[in-house]
């Protein structure tokens, strides 16, 4: 509803303001101390930096959270709270590197994972990264432990439309969606020429071989599939719903989420060739899924000529007069190129012996 969506704005802009966050001085720090405290559970993680004299005192900094991805949601519990450890420390490193903080976490036996004797491969890695820092972690009790907690037990929700995911997608339209979002959906199809013909044929009974359409409440489904029209921008909303407000993911998973609640023609182009694709957010903050070019090393710049020839051979080539392939000789000051011809079954001392001449 507008009063809630106004109410959980005013929120966000209050505790994202001046007048809720602080910096940390590590210069000259005074009584004030660095605090991280994090939480796991079985879907997010979440975690929050502040800074002041206490942890109760303590001045949020920043504040951070994110969904559990693949095995991450099969981890074990004390290595998810680990993780959201792990997390953190990633994402404000220039922060806590060179200085000493506090770890807050509502998980008793991290407490005692420096000294812990059997680790995992993966606990390994983990020790290893926090070998960097210098830390101490304490143990909270989860009430305590309430701001950390509050977002990464978020219910499974796109809050802007009241839309669980979890829910069948017939039931969310009937009960929870925004009043306004349906009315634009029943508008969309009777402007959605393609919409218009599918209600036509199920109401005149003709049957459509390649899609098996019903009517229900007023809505199109294809099979279990609500078939959202061309109107408005209602394709790019849903998209933006679910995209934008759950962590970004690739085109390829967003659409295997897509296909079993919604359907209309060329959905998945649309989704991974054009709306993905121009996502600011994710062209900014994904990362490469090939794997990163190698540092450069230009060589120096000459101070004179023939002090650095660049050679280079091209070939093979079709036989002409004897010789099958070309060597290229370039002085890297001027420029200046000799083209020799060679060929290919030419050794060092013979190419030797081109170069000097």
């Amino acid at each position: 509803m507008p009063a809630y969506q106004a109410a959980f704005d005013a929120i966000k802009g209050l505790v994202l303001s001046h007048d809720c966050l602080t910096m940390i001085d590590h210069v000259s720090p005074g009584d004030s101390k660095i605090f991280m405290t994090c939480n796991a559970s079985k879907r997010r993680m979440r975690a929050i930096l502040s800074f002041g004299p206490t942890w109760e005192t303590a001045w949020p900094v920043a504040f951070e959270s994110r969904s559990l991805k693949g095995a991450e949601l099969h981890y074990p519990t004390h290595e998810q709270e680990l993780l959201s450890i792990i997390h953190a420390l990633q994402k404000w490193r220039s922060d806590l590197l060179g200085s000493h903080f506090f770890v807050f976490t509502d998980y008793k036996t991290l407490q005692n994972f420096d000294s812990q004797k059997d680790l995992s491969m993966r606990q390994m890695r983990w020790m290893e990264y926090l070998f960097q820092y210098e830390y101490s972690i304490h143990y909270i009790n989860g009430e305590t432990n309430c701001v950390a907690d509050a977002l990464s037990r978020y219910p499974e929700m796109i809050a802007r439309n009241n839309l669980p995911l979890a829910l069948p997608i017939a039931s969310i339209f009937e009960v929870n969606s925004d009043p306004s979002f349906l009315d634009d959906i029943h508008t969309g199809y009777v402007h959605d020429a393609w919409c218009s013909r599918l209600i036509s044929n199920v109401k005149n009974k003709k049957l459509d071989f390649k899609l098996d359409v019903s009517l229900r409440n007023g809505l199109l489904f294809t099979g279990n599939h609500l078939i959202i029209p061309c109107f408005k921008g209602l394709q790019e909303q849903i998209f933006h719903l679910a995209h934008d407000n759950l962590e970004h993911f690739g085109g390829d998973k967003m659409y295997e989420n897509f296909c079993r609640e919604f359907y209309w023609p060329h959905m998945q182009h649309d989704l991974i060739q054009e709306y993905i694709p121009s996502c600011s957010e994710c062209q900014r903050n994904k990362s490469r899924t090939t794997k990163p070019a190698g540092p450069l090393h230009p060589l120096a710049i000459p101070d004179g000529c023939f002090q650095s020839v660049a050679m280079d051979f091209v070939g093979p080539l079709p036989m002409d007069d004897g010789f099958d392939c070309i060597l290229t000789l370039t002085d890297r000051m001027r420029a200046d190129i000799q083209i020799v011809p060679c060929r290919m079954d030419m050794g060092a001392e013979e190419i030797t012996g081109l170069f000097f001449d």
